[in-house]
């Protein structure tokens, strides 16, 4: 029990950290590719996204790559999600381990809005163009076990976003690590997410012609561009402890800190009951509280799960997902 002190005390330190770095204000707004914060994984938004110390299989791509060392032969996971908006949002990861101690993943995420139609001053209703939002990434991590208790994982990115003719690009680091113990499978979960470049939209949207000398007749216009402003990514910080109670009992506090200054603080628990896994969470904003729940079916070498989550005031978002050990 001893040995235990250490580690708690270094969890309680993290989480005060992370809750304390300017709670009470945020910059909402400040970012580009705000899609990277919507989480992707059935089974982790069921446990309203405490998930960094629980992070396992080739899901951890997308929270900690440090879990993807429980990796076991070749493993695939995929999530569909149905966002607000008639938004649509899916995910795809396989992950490998290479040797009891190496493991590596690849993947990606898509996020698509329905067609929108164009408008400009000239045609408020509509000049009968469309166009979408869209947004991708493209992941490969590497993950190695260093003791019997302590694992890390890196994962390296590219991020994409787009809407009509106009698109950015950049790069991301994710940087993630875990430490068990036995007590109760105490664990604690660190991880960065989305550290990396900035994005700057390019593309023809952002060419035009105009008039250098309006008062002058028989002027030629000229071509111009825009010129817009860089953006940086939303880079996440996240500190988490799970622990089982009881066997099949499992219980994840986490707290997270984003670029735009906002804190939050997530509970989730998951209760297995032979074939079925039972979910929940809280998570604490200062927006207000929000809830999730969730379910998984376990069915030999394969695991069906199912999430909703409430996002006030616009209402609920549902998440299909499966994991399948080939």
């Amino acid at each position: 029990m001893k040995a235990m002190k250490p580690a708690i005390r270094w969890i309680f330190v993290g989480l005060a950290m992370t809750l304390g770095l300017g709670w009470g204000f945020d910059k909402l707004g400040t970012t580009a590719a705000v899609f990277l914060k919507i989480g992707p994984d059935a089974r982790a938004m069921g446990m309203a996204g405490a998930y960094v110390a629980v992070a396992e299989g080739p899901q951890a791509l997308f929270w900690n790559p440090a879990g993807l060392v429980q990796l076991r032969g070749w493993q695939a996971t995929g999530s569909y999600v149905h966002w607000l908006g008639d938004v649509t949002f899916g995910a795809l990861a396989i992950g490998r381990a290479l040797d009891g101690a190496t493991a590596f993943a690849f993947g990606g995420r898509y996020l698509r809005s329905v067609p929108l139609e164009r408008t400009t001053p000239e045609e408020p209703e509509g000049t009968g163009e469309m166009f979408r939002y869209w947004a991708t990434t493209w992941s490969a991590a590497l993950a190695r076990q260093l003791t019997d208790r302590v694992s890390i994982g890196a994962t390296v990115r590219v991020v994409q976003e787009g809407i009509a003719h106009t698109s950015a690009t950049t790069w991301a680091l994710d940087f993630g690590s875990l430490y068990r113990t036995e007590w109760h499978r105490l664990t604690l979960g660190i991880a960065l997410s989305h550290f990396g470049g900035r994005m700057t939209l390019s593309g023809q949207d952002l060419w035009f012609y105009w008039d250098p000398d309006p008062g002058r007749a028989d002027n030629p216009e000229e071509e111009a561009s825009l010129r817009p402003r860089s953006w940086a990514l939303p880079t996440t910080y996240r500190v988490s402890v799970a622990l089982e109670p009881r066997p099949s009992w499992r219980v994840a506090l986490q707290g997270t800190h984003t670029a735009e200054a906002v804190q939050t603080l997530e509970l989730g628990t998951e209760y297995r009951l032979a074939l079925l896994a039972l979910r929940a969470g809280l998570s604490l904003n200062p927006g207000g509280l929000r809830w999730t729940a969730g379910l998984g079916l376990y069915q030999g070498r394969m695991r069906v799960d199912y999430a909703v989550e409430t996002v006030e005031p616009l209402g609920l978002a549902h998440r299909l997902g499966f994991t399948w050990k080939l």
